[in-house]
């Protein structure tokens, strides 16, 4: 999948046209997660993207837990809605892939993640589209069904 459609893919989720957004083939129990969380990581998805990170400096796979994540940044406002899922997922994807060589800190990656959610050209979902759209681009499966009761 090219730039382009990476690019109309994050346009239609930022449209919420999540109908003809995701790709994969369990569009209907993406649809189905949508309408349930939203444009958000739950726990348990932000659980299994986070496994699939390695950081490329010491090889370590999903630095942090949601948990953990939830724990450090506490209850601080944000701009923009997000989970403790949304906000552990890209903490741990500036670790796996900007860590320590860009940012040279473990708590700047917890600052980046709320950076995220505090952007004022951000969007709501942002953090969770741009997943997806790796996830399109890279033609893996998910299987959303697994994700929705929770």
């Amino acid at each position: 999948m090219g730039s382009i459609a990476i690019k109309n893919a994050l346009r239609k989720c930022r449209e919420h046209k999540h109908e003809e957004y995701y790709s994969g083939k369990d569009k209907d129990g993406y649809s189905e997660y949508i309408k349930k969380h939203g444009y958000h990581f739950t726990d348990s998805l932000a659980k299994y993207a986070i496994c699939d990170m390695v950081n490329a400096v010491d090889g370590k796979h999903g630095h942090w837990t949601v948990g953990q994540v939830t724990e450090a940044i506490g209850a601080k406002q944000t701009m923009h809605r997000v989970t403790c899922g949304d906000l552990a997922y890209q903490a741990n994807m500036y670790y796996a892939d900007l860590y320590p060589k860009v940012i040279i800190s473990e708590t700047t990656c917890l600052d980046g993640a709320l950076a995220i959610a505090n952007d004022p050209d951000g969007y709501e979902g942002q953090i969770f589209c741009r997943w997806v759209a790796d996830v399109m681009a890279k033609r893996k499966e998910v299987e959303w069904k697994k994700f929705i009761e929770e």
